[in-house]
């Protein structure tokens, strides 16, 4: 009850505010006395002598461990998330951008999306969609699921004719390792230059496409969030470490689908007093990852339903392009 009514608005809880809370309070005193408990166990602290008492990490740690009630989304809030997303066709990148920037917005913290390089992956299917006279989207599906895509445009306009001409131009990849074209793609693209100009733009999207295979992708959305909580260089420093391998390697350690890291679990000094919360999802054996970073006084409940549920939206639309 200590911990709700803090998350909820923010002053220290005292005796009185615990009494009012229950349906059939004991006395004042008797709460007084298991509040200090409380606060010998390590559980809560009083900031001043006079004030009521607020969470330490350990009573977050315990209440997220013990206490906490799992949350359901309504109809209303899932449906709200949907209609975010209905401009969104066959772009995986706009989709994470999409979710990322939706899902700071809809929980108040800074939200990180990453997208671990696939080397070892092979291409399973490279697949066309046109988008406009002369503009084509090129998807790059890997054996990991991964999807990775390229917009490019022709000097003539296209037709299904074309797609299918740059399909079976392209099909020659199909099998390939991502490593490996990344080595070979400059020797590879020279020799189609002199041999059909027509097909080097599509051959100059895959290779776009592979090379950002190769790369960690970290989107970040909602760093103002960030100095509603912590000093300016503090928060500045949180914003260099996301583009870091140390905080890539630390988002995808955790073997669990959802973790919440408060304080000191990080083993980073620069997040000793924020509550990180990280959701993987699974698109065959590519993996990806959603991290929110806030303070701890957070609704924690409500803030990983919506997290794991916007890692299902995003999942769903990426097996779907995948399907095209």
């Amino acid at each position: 009850m200590i911990i709700e009514n803090y998350i909820k608005v923010g002053i220290p809880v005292g005796s009185e505010t615990v009494c009012r809370l229950m349906k059939n309070p004991p006395s004042s005193a008797t709460v007084r006395n298991e509040m200090v408990l409380l606060s010998m166990l390590g559980l809560l602290e009083q900031p001043h002598v006079s004030s009521g008492r607020i969470p330490t990490i350990e009573g977050y740690r315990f209440y997220i461990n013990y206490l906490m009630s799992e949350k359901k989304l309504s109809d209303y809030e899932k449906n709200y998330i949907l209609s975010m997303f209905n401009d969104i066709s066959y772009d995986p990148e706009s989709i994470i951008k999409k979710a990322c920037d939706v899902l700071s917005k809809i929980i108040n913290c800074t939200v990180v999306f990453a997208v671990p390089p696939v080397f070892e992956s092979v291409v399973k299917d490279i697949k066309f969609v046109k988008v406009g006279l002369r503009t084509v989207v090129l998807l790059l599906i890997t054996s990991s699921g991964m999807i990775q895509n390229q917009v490019f445009n022709c000097s003539f306009e296209v037709n299904d004719s074309i797609l299918n001409m740059f399909k079976m131009a392209l099909s020659e990849f199909r099998g390939k390792s991502i490593s490996s074209l990344n080595i070979e793609m400059d020797k590879i693209l020279f020799a189609r230059e002199t041999k059909d100009i027509v097909m080097v733009p599509a051959f100059e999207a895959v290779f776009r496409a592979v090379k950002k295979s190769c790369q960690t992708h970290i989107e970040i959305k909602g760093e103002k969030f960030l100095f509603d909580f912590q000093d300016f260089q503090k928060a500045f420093e949180i914003l260099d470490l996301f583009q870091t391998k140390k905080f890539a390697d630390f988002i995808f350690s955790s073997i669990n689908s959802l973790k919440i890291y408060l304080g000191s679990d990080s083993n980073m000094d620069v997040f000793s007093d924020c509550s990180i919360i990280v959701k993987k999802y699974d698109i065959g054996a590519y993996q990806g990852a959603i991290a929110s970073i806030g303070p701890t006084r957070i609704d924690y409940s409500d803030i990983t339903a919506k997290i794991s549920y916007m890692a299902e939206v995003v999942r769903n639309m990426f097996l779907k392009i995948m399907s095209l």
